[in-house]
């Protein structure tokens, strides 16, 4: 851990390979650097070189007094690689994590060689904004439980739901001992959760989009009920050249539902862009 942009920041840098390119893992809001073990292995079988990092607010990264912008969390990613030694990257995240990848690439084009990102989007409407309230007032209220419920019932889909109950206790149990270490992880989740709502709202970051010229791969999932495929189709719509993919039959977290799916297109990207 180090003082990174004013901040303490966690971070994971692997070197595997002197002189190969850097893959950045970008969290979704609830993650950690941890959630992303098998797919930075995977880069490290492929000669790859790794960075994963919690976010500002989250989990063993300081929680600073807000309100967090998506410039400043860029601007925290851009120091973190300054830090590094890490001249440009390969961005790789879901969700909230390419939020900023979306604006660090907008912001710093010349650092980004490629982006893959999952189950996100550029704006927050009505709905988002909703469930997003609802996570912000558990957050405030520090109901971490009622926060992983909630969140839960919205970022799966029916079918795996059915089928993978009993992961849920795992999961939360998980959680619990997470809080152990991180006792105040309310608060930076509502930051951050807080940021979404307010630097995605209106025309959010459709204006950062035309300045991506990276190669972009943009995953989505037919029933994401968070983040609906049409606003990955907006994505691809105003980033030029960019890529599209819909995987069939899964929810928000297609790294947790179907994860070989997921580290399929990871290998995929990663061996046209960064071998």
């Amino acid at each position: 851990m180090d003082v990174i942009n004013g901040h303490q920041c966690f971070y994971i840098h692997r070197v595997n390979n002197e002189g190969a390119d850097t893959v950045i893992f970008m969290n979704g809001v609830l993650n950690s650097s941890f959630s992303w073990t098998e797919e930075a292995k995977l880069a490290k079988s492929l000669g790859l070189n790794t960075l994963r990092y919690d976010f500002r607010g989250q989990w063993d990264s300081e929680r600073t007094p807000g309100p967090y912008t998506m410039e400043l969390l860029a601007e925290d990613l851009a120091a973190l690689m300054d830090h590094c030694g890490i001249e440009r990257a390969h961005l790789l995240g879901i969700s909230f994590g390419c939020f900023i990848s979306q604006k660090f690439a907008a912001m710093f084009p010349d650092r980004v060689k490629s982006l893959l990102m999952m189950n996100t989007t550029p704006v927050i409407r009505a709905r988002q904004r909703f469930i997003l309230e609802t996570w912000c007032k558990l957050n405030e209220m520090g109901e971490d439980d009622l926060y992983f419920e909630m969140m839960s019932s919205t970022i799966f889909s029916d079918e795996f739901f059915e089928d993978n109950m009993g992961t849920f206790e795992e999961s939360r149990k998980f959680l619990h001992i997470g809080l152990e270490r991180v006792p105040d992880l309310s608060k930076g989740q509502y930051l951050l959760n807080k940021a979404s709502m307010d630097c995605l709202a209106g025309d959010g970051l459709l204006p950062d989009l035309p300045r991506i010229k990276c190669p972009t791969h943009i995953v989505t999932s037919e029933f994401d009920a968070l983040y609906h495929p049409k606003y990955s189709e907006l994505l691809a719509q105003y980033i030029e050249g960019s890529q599209l993919t819909v995987v069939p039959g899964v929810g928000h977290t297609i790294t947790r539902e179907a994860p070989d799916v997921a580290r399929g297109l990871i290998e995929e990207h990663l061996k046209k862009y960064a071998l």
